[in-house]
């Protein structure tokens, strides 16, 4: 989950880190993703403790965007999706790049790296030629 673009749980969820519970370590990126989603303490406490958190704290402490019940949890993921596709693919998919290469560059890097940043998107110029007639 910690590779994801966008969390959406149930509310019921058990969500934890276990490696120290099982005297596991962990080699997957687990504690480079954690500590950047939800700051190195509450990482660290998720880690040492190996207790689970709930879909609402996941998302009080910014490890899920949404917590639902969970009756309400795949209605509210298809219109996520369905807001999401709505958008041009082209420009979430360099959005994905920039904000990726942000993650693991300075602020002046990405800054630097986004200004240059060229891509060639199509997949809306027919609603912005419909707007521009519009206006």
């Amino acid at each position: 989950m910690l590779a994801f673009d966008l969390v959406v749980c149930a509310d019921e969820a058990k969500i934890g880190d276990t490696h120290a519970k099982w005297g596991i370590p962990p080699k997957w990126g687990m504690t480079q993703r954690l500590q950047q989603k939800v700051g190195i303490m509450k990482a660290k406490e998720m880690s040492f403790t190996a207790q689970a958190i709930d879909g609402k704290t996941a998302e009080k402490i910014g490890l899920a965007n949404q917590s639902v019940p969970l009756v309400e949890l795949e209605q509210t993921t298809l219109n996520l999706a369905n807001q999401i596709i709505e958008n041009s693919a082209q420009t979430i998919a360099a959005i994905k790049i920039l904000y990726h290469y942000g993650s693991m560059h300075t602020l002046k890097e990405g800054l630097d790296f986004e200004h240059k940043f060229e891509v060639k998107l199509t997949d809306k110029q027919d609603v912005l030629k419909d707007f521009k007639k519009k206006i």
